[in-house]
């Protein structure tokens, strides 16, 4: 008897063992599970967690001309997954991090989707972009040419970027060692960002002591695009180079270089000539996903503007009314009209730039959500249905006419009915009226300065081109005309 009891003592004691064990065991696992979801997600927003405190340029020493390893790997994998990485530094956990404060700067005169795309890389090195706009004075001291867009146009573009977050105006064209402390002192930069060409000024390497503290980095430039090859085609404008003649191809349909109306306002296919406007830029739908971030969805209850243009030449004034009709509603959607509508309005050259290039220039817009590539010929009721459209605005200034208008006439009532018949419609003052036009003016009257600066820069770029890709002899950087 004394031997069962001893045994019963026995097996309670062991149960109760094994049940602390394994209480205790499951306490260990949720513990380590849970402290491991709290590494992972610390290594996802800081880099590896044997660096898990940002490097500061303090840390980093004279001599350390090369960065360190897990710098390296950061700025990789923003190249690689940069939606994911804008969604990580939009994190709560990311916020409460110290920022990492990138500067870049530039002339970013007639600014285009190449700047824009130099500005989304910039922005991936860090959490918070800076950039510096050099003044039309120190432009034209160096260049011997002040720039076409004035300090204020030039900002506002770059200001009106969807990946910049601070811009500095009137820097100095050639950054020198006093000043690029200064902006690092006042702005508290931790990176300074140029492209992968080199900068020497009087054969001195501008961003020399900078990289030898370890806080420049560089990012490949866009090719296929350069304000020199834009200018170049507005150069154009001038010739009969790209303009169609009545007797082409023996079409006596042809259009007049001066443009005209659409066949009754809205032609059906056999009414529109085709036109496109050709670039060395190749656009793809990665390209095209990278500069749509951060997409938004349309809600039910959102209250959705839209507005269509050419967007040609994108400049400050049209980020100026993209500013105000963002303002009217919770989520701004844009058309584009195609190249052979821009071409059957405007007549000779335009549209300047192809849709590919306007699509990328409307969508790195901070104040755009969506675009619609090639929309409707006009905005009709089922149109405005299927989109949920709340308002549908149009800008006092006209960039087809070159005109200002103050009321409606037949064919902006006909283009506009749907939204006029259900009493959406609005046509509101633009806050600029800079236009297309006024630009190619700008070029037109400074032809001869322009001219001979075009031909060094594109020869440079002609060479450029060559040495990297090896391309043939015959090869010429532009628009593909000799």
């Amino acid at each position: 008897m004394d031997k069962i009891e001893n045994m019963l003592n026995h097996k309670v004691s062991v149960g109760t063992i094994l049940t602390t064990g394994i209480a205790v065991g499951g306490l260990a696992y949720l513990y380590n599970n849970s402290k491991l979801k709290i590494d992972n997600a610390d290594t996802a927003n800081n880099g590896p967690s044997e660096n898990k405190t940002p490097l500061r340029k303090k840390d980093l020493k004279l001599d350390d001309r090369s960065p360190p390893s897990s710098v390296k790997s950061r700025a990789s994998s923003y190249y690689e997954d940069s939606d994911v990485i804008r969604e990580k530094l939009r994190s709560p956990s990311r916020r409460k991090q110290k920022q990492i404060r990138v500067f870049m700067e530039g002339a970013f005169d007639v600014m285009h989707y190449g700047h824009a795309n130099a500005f989304r890389l910039g922005r991936q090195l860090g959490t918070t972009l800076v950039v510096g706009v050099n003044s039309s004075e120190s432009i034209e001291e160096a260049k011997g040419a002040p720039p076409l867009m004035t300090d204020e146009e030039r900002c506002a573009s770059v200001r009106g970027c969807k990946f910049v977050d601070e811009v500095i105006p009137k820097t100095p064209y050639v950054m020198t060692r006093e000043y690029l402390d200064w902006v690092i002192k006042t702005y508290n930069i931790d990176y300074v960002v140029h492209g992968d060409d080199p900068c020497f000024v009087d054969g001195v390497d501008v961003y020399g002591h900078v990289k030898k503290m370890g806080m420049f980095r560089s990012i490949p430039r866009t090719e296929g695009v350069s304000t020199t090859e834009i200018i170049g085609r507005m150069l154009l404008m001038t010739t009969s180079h790209h303009q169609r003649k009545q007797a082409e191809n023996g079409n006596k349909n042809a259009r007049k270089n001066s443009g005209s109306k659409l066949t009754k306002y809205f032609p059906k296919e056999d009414h529109v000539i085709g036109y496109y406007r050709s670039s060395q830029f190749h656009l793809t739908s990665r390209v095209i996903h990278l500069f749509s971030q951060p997409h938004r969805k349309i809600e039910p209850n959102m209250k959705v503007v839209y507005i269509v243009g050419s967007w040609d030449m994108f400049h400050a004034g049209h980020v100026e009314i993209l500013k105000l009709a963002r303002q009217l509603g919770d989520y701004l959607l844009v058309g584009i009209d195609n190249d052979a509508k821009v071409n059957r309005h405007r007549g000779e050259n335009y549209p300047i730039m192809n849709i590919q290039e306007r699509t990328l220039s409307v969508l790195q817009c901070k104040y755009v959500d969506d675009v619609i590539i090639d929309p409707p010929w006009n905005v009709s009721e089922e149109f405005i249905a299927a989109l949920n459209i709340s308002v549908v605005v149009r800008g006092s200034t006209d960039e087809d006419s070159n005109t200002i208008r103050e009321k409606s006439n037949k064919e902006h009532d006909e283009y506009y009915k749907g939204a006029i018949t259900k009493g959406i419609f609005k046509l509101i003052p633009s806050p600029s009226k800079l236009t297309v036009t006024d630009i190619v003016e700008r070029v037109v009257l400074n032809k001869k300065k322009l001219q001979a600066k075009i031909d060094k820069k594109m020869k440079a770029e002609t060479d450029f081109y060559k040495e990297k890709h090896g391309l043939s002899d015959d090869f010429q950087f532009g628009t593909g005309q000799k």
